[in-house]
């Protein structure tokens, strides 16, 4: 889940109650995306399908990773956050998408549907995203309010802000 993600920039003030909600929601469908269209090579007629039947999604992703090749496929997700903004990388190993009709402005969205909606939220609550060529990789940005009055959590209180590389291991 996103909600991590979101909650800390809750919680050291740069994104508002609701902003947290659209981070964190938006990361997980991003995130579901990579797993299910992008390495497990789900179509969307195949999850429609499969919805359905009244599955969960995680039964037809299981089922697609016995497959060893699907399996040992990995999602990389990378972040950095600034004082102005937060960019969030998120890469499948997967052959991508033709993602141009999805940021197509006059694309019609079936707001009942079971699935689909996932980059048109992503496209109105970000401040950027950017799809790769082959469409099996989304950078995506959040501005940040600097203007909300989150308190900082007590557990907070004394620790120290550190920075780091882009590729530093901080834990394992």
């Amino acid at each position: 889940r996103g909600s991590w993600r979101s909650d800390y920039l809750f919680n050291i003030g740069f994104v508002d109650h609701e902003r947290r909600h659209h981070v964190s929601l938006i990361l997980t469908e991003m995130l579901a995306n990579a797993i299910e269209h992008g390495n497990a090579g789900i179509t969307y007629e195949e999850k429609g399908y499969h919805l359905e039947t009244g599955e969960p999604m995680q039964r037809l992703v299981e089922e697609k990773a016995r497959e060893p090749a699907i399996a040992a496929r990995k999602v990389v997700f990378s972040y950095e956050i600034h004082h102005s903004h937060s960019r969030y990388v998120i890469r499948d190993e997967g052959q991508g998408f033709d993602w141009r009709p999805y940021v197509d402005p006059k694309r019609e969205i079936d707001f009942m549907a079971s699935h689909g909606r996932g980059i048109w939220m992503t496209l109105k609550q970000a401040a950027k995203v950017e799809f790769n060529e082959v469409g099996n990789q989304v950078a995506i940005e959040f501005a940040h309010n600097l203007n909300t009055s989150n308190v900082l959590p007590r557990a907070f209180e004394g620790n120290q802000i550190i920075s780091v590389e882009p590729g530093q291991v901080i834990f394992r």
